[in-house]
């Protein structure tokens, strides 16, 4: 699996490609197991794709639009042949402050990883209409169609969220995540030492069972849970450096290779030995880690 780094031009957070003469075969791989940070849409306007992710395969046919949540292990096949689609690849314009983009990583593991867009549903037309808008202005470079883009890219995410597709934590529980920022800042910091729940409620000066329940209404998870959240995507960022599984382990905080397995998996579907081999199998090299940024 390798992380897609995706450039954008003219400092608009989106990357249109409109379809083209394509020549796949039934079966041909379009994409191997990838992911990037970005939100994806492909629209199908011929044939039929196939999306497998490591729990589910989605198929998505002429007329359809299949989106692709951030952070989505998949690969994409040609199911029948003679596909042709356009894609949309963006990032929300809506900017987030930087000491929560773990948070914001958490809280999209509940988030939909996939969903098929059916072709005549009116939900569909809607967001097929913003994204044709879109395709358009980045081909016309109009005058202001850098604003008509974010103001349709504006529209897409909002009627993703109206309809519980992707989650806006953020916004949702932004009183409750600023009481907690030095905590989150605390554990951004220090994931590689040792630390308790008693520890981390001190800094607030919380009582520590109101700190664990004020912790996880917030961000739904605990915040030892949190910390190994952390620790993992910086384990991340040393395999694909080249760095071995036991460095990854014990440089990030974890006891012990069996946790950090069996914790590794649970976010990436992959071992950690496995991360590396498909990392490796792609012949990818990261130009950066947006883990990190």
């Amino acid at each position: 699996m390798y992380k897609e780094i995706i450039r954008f031009d003219y400092g608009i957070p989106v990357k249109a490609h409109p379809s083209g003469p394509y020549r796949s075969e039934k079966g041909q791989i379009l994409s191997h197991m990838h992911l990037h940070k970005e939100y994806e849409f492909l629209g199908i306007e011929g044939g039929t794709i196939k999306c497998v992710t490591p729990d589910k395969e989605f198929f998505a046919d002429a007329g359809d639009l299949l989106f692709i949540n951030t952070h989505t292990p998949h690969s994409t096949f040609d199911a029948k042949g003679g596909l042709k689609n356009n894609m949309v690849q963006f990032n929300s314009p809506i900017s987030s402050d930087s000491v929560f983009r773990y948070v914001i990583r958490l809280s999209k593991v509940s988030d939909t990883p996939c969903f098929v867009f059916k072709n005549g549903e009116p939900i569909t037309e809607t967001i097929k209409s913003h994204i044709n808008v879109i395709i358009e202005e980045c081909e016309s470079h109009d005058a202001f169609w850098n604003d008509y883009v974010q103001a349709n890219l504006l529209m897409i995410i909002a009627i993703l969220r109206r309809n519980g597709i992707i989650i806006d934590h953020i916004n949702k529980k932004s009183v409750e995540l600023n009481k907690i920022r030095p905590v989150i800042e605390y554990i951004n910091d220090n994931y590689a030492n040792d630390m308790s729940t008693a520890d981390l409620s001190k800094i607030l000066n919380f009582n520590e069972s109101y700190f664990c329940r004020l912790f996880k209404n917030t961000i739904g998870a605990s915040p030892l849970e949190y910390l190994n959240f952390v620790r993992i995507c910086k384990a991340e960022h040393m395999l694909r450096k080249g760095a071995s599984i036991s460095d990854a382990t014990y440089d990030t905080g974890f006891s012990s290779l069996s946790y950090f397995n069996r914790v590794f998996k649970k976010y990436n579907h992959y071992t950690p030995r496995d991360y590396k081999k498909i990392s490796k199998y792609t012949g990818f090299e990261y130009m950066e880690d947006f883990y990190n940024e």
